[in-house]
């Protein structure tokens, strides 16, 4: 599949899978939103605090906190659909690689490497590190090399910036992933995709058979059983560049769209849980999970479905993609927040956690995501954006005909 370069696209007559394969080459709203709803169910996870309580109403929370590892894949899928989209679009390009990896760069090393001065460097120095840094100390060098995805599983320890493992898995596909568009046909990478989506359950099902406490990492945090979410959006990015895909591809989403969502409302039925690693189906439990969200990202892209207008609502909603537009920041500091909230929680406010835990645990969620978001707002205009700005030295040429 090749894209042959224009001038100018006719804007005429088009039909709704042509007006989809347009569209994607630019900054889709619904994308923000999806953001949104993913930083969203990541903060309401390792918050936590939604496991206080008795009583019914807290165990429903509790459910659903506990199913927010989801938001990560949310992430990955995404990842995988935008990084393999802009590649495809911008294959044979002068300089590619050169100005893909110093966007970025642009966009991720700042804030990520300013944490880790201040965590590693400034407040010991000062001699007040704080405590969400303390227990990383020991293995930083893995987060400086953006490694520590495979050390927190043998290692163990993490502390307020475990987090940071699911920003490893992605700079390493962000490493290698170009190379493979680049030095691969279409029909060759969505073999590639295919089989690393095969992979990686089976990997997990290794893991967790050989030995589960190992895997409760293990099979959450290498690389190697977290790439069938990457590889489904890169698959999906694929599809909608490649026109007889994607007219196949709108007949199938829907089925997987609504068997997802079947299988996980049995297996929460039967299991009380939809786990990310255990013994039996779980192995899959990722993997269905990046399904689920690469058939409602699609659903959210082609405006033609019957379902996709309240959808498409949603995600274009102004709330939701402002919060989607600060997400980075806020996965980057929503922990740290949690860590710190915690121990000062517990010194002050440690009898009304005992006489009202329900209302104190959504309280402390609240104080999380507002402290979070205002701390990812302020890391926008002082540091992101104006790295950002320099991005425009690093801009291919665009490609403006149909994809075929």
């Amino acid at each position: 599949m090749t894209i042959p370069a224009t001038t100018a696209i006719d804007l005429t007559d088009r039909d709704p899978l042509t007006e989809l394969q347009c569209s994607v080459r630019t900054h889709l709203p619904v994308l923000d939103g999806l953001r949104g709803l993913a930083i969203i169910i990541v903060v309401w996870h390792n918050a936590s605090f939604t496991n206080s309580g008795d009583g019914e109403f807290a165990k429903f929370l509790s459910l659903f906190a506990n199913m927010g590892w989801m938001g990560v894949q949310l992430f990955f899928v995404l990842s995988g659909f935008l990084i393999t989209g802009i590649l495809l679009d911008e294959k044979g390009a002068p300089r590619q690689l050169r100005n893909f990896y110093m966007r970025r760069v642009l966009r991720i090393f700042p804030i990520y490497y300013a944490v880790l001065l201040v965590a590693f460097i400034i407040l010991p120095a000062l001699g007040s590190a704080p405590a969400w840094s303390i227990a990383n100390k020991s293995n930083e060098i893995w987060y400086w090399l953006y490694l520590v995805n495979w050390d927190i599983p043998i290692e163990g320890g993490g502390g307020g910036l475990s987090h940071f493992w699911s920003l490893a898995v992605e700079e390493q596909f962000y490493l290698l992933w170009p190379l493979a568009v680049i030095a691969l046909s279409p029909r060759a990478l969505s073999r590639l995709c295919l089989a690393l989506i095969v992979s990686a359950p089976i990997a997990r099902a290794v893991m967790i058979h050989h030995n589960l406490e190992f895997a409760t990492w293990a099979a959450y945090e290498f690389t190697f059983a977290r790439w069938d979410a990457l590889a489904v959006g890169a698959l999906l990015a694929l599809i909608v560049r490649h026109r007889p895909w994607l007219e196949r591809a709108v007949a199938i989403l829907p089925k997987v769209l609504y068997g997802t969502l079947a299988y996980i409302a049995i297996y929460m039925a039967m299991n009380h849980n939809f786990a990310a690693v255990e013994h039996g189906l779980a192995a899959l439990n990722q993997s269905v999970a990046a399904l689920l969200f690469a058939a409602a990202l699609f659903n959210g892209l082609f405006s033609s479905y019957p379902t996709a207008s309240p959808w498409q609502t949603l995600l274009s909603s102004r709330a939701l993609r402002n919060v989607g537009k600060y997400s980075y920041a806020i996965y980057i500091f929503h922990f740290p927040v949690v860590v710190a909230l915690y121990a000062a929680w517990q010194k002050h406010f440690g009898e009304f956690q005992r006489l009202n835990p329900l209302l104190d645990s959504n309280i402390r969620l609240l104080l999380v995501a507002l402290l979070s978001y205002l701390l990812a707002v302020c890391s926008w205009y002082v540091l992101e954006q104006p790295c950002l700005r320099l991005k425009r030295f690093f801009v291919n040429a665009k490609k403006t005909a149909l994809p075929d």
